[in-house]
């Protein structure tokens, strides 16, 4: 893992792949925000920096060992296999993990737009 902490521009162009496969069921955001999240430039305009933030409070909630592996997994885009031996867990222990901390990012994402919504 490096020696600072990800941020959301490290992990967009991953996330993104997450909410293709993932996230049909709830909105996601935009490719475009995808894009300029990817490339570490957070536009000025409103929504986008508010969904910025969200994403960023998500992943701030990760335990360090789910930052880990996910940083692993879609930054460094290493293969269960290779997170497993480099942790030291099981392939299989890696993917449960994997699946966890996506899911927990949905439900999390999904209740920071609910929470931005009410009144």
């Amino acid at each position: 893992m490096p020696d600072s902490v990800p941020t959301p521009a490290d992990h967009s162009l991953q996330i993104q792949q997450l909410f293709v496969r993932r996230a049909r069921r709830v909105a996601r955001l935009d490719d475009d925000v995808i894009e300029l999240l990817y490339g570490g430039e957070i536009p000025g305009d409103a929504t986008t920096v508010q969904q910025v933030t969200l994403l960023q409070t998500c992943l701030n909630r990760f335990a360090p060992k789910a930052r880990e592996i996910i940083w692993l997994r879609y930054h460094n885009v290493q293969k269960p296999e290779q997170i497993a031996d480099r942790v030291g867990w099981t392939p299989n222990a890696v993917n449960v993990a994997l699946a966890q901390a996506r899911s927990f990012l949905l439900e999390c994402l999904e209740h920071q737009l609910v929470l931005k919504m009410q009144p």
